[in-house]
C-alpha cells in the first residue's frame, strides 16, 4: 500500500523479482524518514542530545548483535561518542524485558540527570524478575564494559558488582 498506492494491489502474483524492485522503491521513498542505521549522529549531537539505548542479550525478535554492530559503526565515525550516546546491554533479557535477567529500574532517570544536570551515566540499576521470592540488583555497565560479581559481597545486590572489560 505504501509504495504502490493502490489498495487492490494483487500481493500474491508478483514474483521475486517485482519484489526486489518493490523493496528497492521502498527503501528510495522512505529510508529518508524512517531509515534508522546512518551512524553519523553529527546532527544530533551538535543539538545537544542525549540518547541511552539499553538491549537484552536474549531478545528473540530484534537480535543485539544489530544495536552493538551499529553502536560501533557510530564509534568508527566518532570516538567520542560516549559524550552523547551510551549503549547498555542486559544479559538474559528478553525483547522489552522478560526473561531472567535484570531489567533497567529508571533509564528516563538516568537521562534526565545526564541532560539537566550533566551526570552521564556509566552504569544502570536493575532488578531481576524474583525467584523464590528473591530479586537481584546488579548494575548494567556502559558498553563495551560487563559487571562483573566481586566474589566479595552478596551477588544479589548491586553494590558487589563492578565493570570490567571482559567476562573473564
Amino acid at each position: 500500500l505504501f509504495v504502490k498506492k493502490d489498495p487492490s494491489f494483487n500481493t500474491t502474483s508478483i514474483t521475486a523479482s517485482d519484489f526486489a524492485s518493490i523493496f528497492h522503491q521502498s527503501y528510495q521513498e522512505y529510508e529518508s524518514i524512517m531509515g534508522t542505521d546512518d551512524p553519523d549522529l553529527s546532527a544530533f549531537r551538535n543539538a545537544g542530545g542525549k540518547m541511552i539505548t539499553w538491549h537484552g542479550l536474549a531478545d528473540q525478535l530484534i537480535f543485539p548483535n544489530g544495536t552493538i554492530d551499529y553502536y560501533q559503526r557510530v564509534m568508527a565515525v566518532d570516538p567520542k561518542v560516549q559524550d552523547y550516546y551510551r549503549l547498555f546491554l542486559a544479559p538474559g533479557v528478553g525483547h522489552c524485558g522478560g526473561g531472567i535477567g535484570p531489567t533497567p529500574d529508571d533509564q528516563l532517570g538516568a537521562l534526565i540527570d545526564w541532560v539537566e544536570h550533566g551526570i552521564a551515566p556509566s552504569m544502570l540499576s536493575t532488578t531481576s524478575p524474583p525467584v523464590d521470592g528473591t530479586q537481584t540488583h546488579r548494575p548494567l555497565c556502559v558498553y563495551p564494559l560487563v559487571a562483573r560479581w566481586d566474589g566479595i559481597g552478596d551477588s544479589t545486590k548491586g553494590s558487589s558488582y563492578k565493570c570490567s572489560a571482559s567476562y573473564t
